[in-house]
């Protein structure tokens, strides 16, 4: 079979399909993964068949500022679990290498960790220019020691994968091995063996295994890609993998996967934990209107004139200045959510108004019933009810007052979404027991939140 091959005019531009922020499978610790377009392979089982073309016009065309900017927004999280940067694709060493080298140089001035998942197929000079920014290269291996299946498989042959991996083990970067075990193409006994032969040559005693996912197939479909389909189920990929990886036990490689289930950690709570959960189902449920209150008595005196920004910041702070804070027994971290500590509120801006079809029962309803006085009960019906009568986006919805009663009427119909709204618990408690061992470094930290 003849090598399939592909024009590849390097541009000065960085060709991106997309930048993807949080990413833990991409090396190690959280990282920031840039998909790059571009590939010279043609792999059967391409987990981004939207990146191999290089003259597919990118969603988006990035600078290399904008990517130092979205980059950079992460740097505390790079840092602080030993992540960084990794460049995908596609196959990235194909961009032009002074245009990689632009965006590579900023970023290891910042001390940011800068890995390559990288096919290797790609002219050295390529990888040679880039090599003094790469701090981890991520060589993902297709066939090793086939040539007819890898150019059956990737439509290329292999032989400069091959140089391009001798050259860079003369400079001895840090190099991590992986491969997709692929049901029926790769994962043969045969195909396993000259992996595990050529990695121990290579002085490698260990490589990352990765699940076939058919995912693909749904996204090449949907982008109008024409692929071949393999029609590999789940549980034949989670076979082949866990196959794979004890065929390069048996021929003195140690295999592993982190696509593989991890054993679960339950998690050991204190007595104190346990005490407050009680607490908290013995307490019965609440409508609390104090937040709806503060709300009204702002608006009614500031109205809505100022840039909704404005008044939403300052009706906050009206809020959080004279809302109560209730520390509950045993607690450590507090968030109030409402005055009462299990309950809701009347949600008053939005449909709060609905309140009026069924509160004077609210105390005795089935299936549940929501503790609510009769003092605050008059406050609604006297205060809040009449203002946002006029103000809710329920009015804006329904400006007649005819639609508007019609709403209200029909609100009983509601009731179990209301019930539904007004489960939540007011406060949430943390597991601070495991964290601080020493009861004299323990805190009462307030944490307010309203709506």
């Amino acid at each position: 079979m003849s090598v399939q091959t592909y024009e590849i005019t390097p541009s000065k531009e960085l060709k991106i399909v997309k930048i993807q922020r949080t990413c833990v499978h991409d090396g190690p610790g959280i990282r920031t993964t840039i998909f790059f377009q571009g590939c010279g392979l043609r792999c059967l089982w391409c987990q981004n068949p939207e990146s191999q073309s290089f003259t597919r016009t990118p969603e988006k065309l990035f600078t290399v500022e904008e990517i130092l900017d979205v980059v950079s927004r992460d740097k505390q999280y790079y840092f602080s679990s030993k992540g960084g940067v990794t460049l995908s694709g596609g196959e990235p060493l194909l961009q032009h290498p002074d245009s990689l080298v632009e965006l590579l140089k900023p970023l290891k001035e910042q001390g940011i960790n800068i890995a390559a998942e990288t096919t290797l197929h790609t002219p050295w000079e390529n990888i040679e220019k880039v090599l003094p920014y790469i701090d981890l290269f991520l060589v993902d291996f297709k066939i090793i020691g086939d040539e007819g299946l890898h150019m059956n498989f990737t439509q290329q042959e292999s032989r400069r994968i091959q140089n391009n991996f001798q050259k860079l083990l003369e400079y001895k970067p840090e190099i991590r091995i992986r491969m997709v075990m692929v049901p029926g193409y790769n994962d043969g006994e045969s195909s396993i063996r000259s992996a595990a032969e050529y990695l121990l040559a290579n002085g490698f005693s260990s490589i990352e295994l990765l699940k076939y996912h058919s995912l693909y197939e749904d996204k090449a479909k949907k982008l109008g890609i024409k692929i071949p389909l393999l029609n590999i189920s789940a549980e034949k990929s989670l076979e082949s993998l866990n196959r794979g990886i004890e065929l390069f036990k048996n021929f003195g490689v140690e295999a592993f996967s982190t696509d593989l289930d991890s054993p679960g950690h339950t998690a050991e709570f204190s007595q104190r934990v346990w005490d407050i959960q009680k607490d908290i189902r013995e307490a019965g449920r609440s409508l609390c209107i104090e937040v709806s209150k503060l709300k009204t008595q702002y608006y009614k005196k500031n109205g809505f004139k100022k840039p909704t920004p404005i008044h939403r910041a300052e009706r906050l702070a009206h809020v959080l200045k004279n809302k109560s804070v209730n520390i509950w027994p045993k607690e450590l971290l507090v968030g109030n959510f409402t005055s009462k500590r299990v309950g809701g509120q009347v949600w008053e801006e939005q449909y709060g108004v609905l309140d009026i079809s069924f509160l004077y029962k609210i105390n005795r309803q089935k299936p549940v019933a929501f503790e609510c006085t009769r003092k605050e009960r008059w406050y609604f019906y006297k205060h809040i009810f009449p203002f946002w009568l006029k103000h809710s986006l329920l009015r804006k919805v329904n400006p007649r007052l005819r639609d508007l009663m019609q709403v209200i009427a029909r609100s009983s119909e509601m009731m179990v979404g209301f019930n539904n709204n007004m489960a939540a618990i007011a406060h949430f408690i943390v597991n601070f027991d495991r964290i601080s061992s020493d009861a004299r470094s323990e805190a009462v930290i307030f944490c307010i939140s309203t709506h």
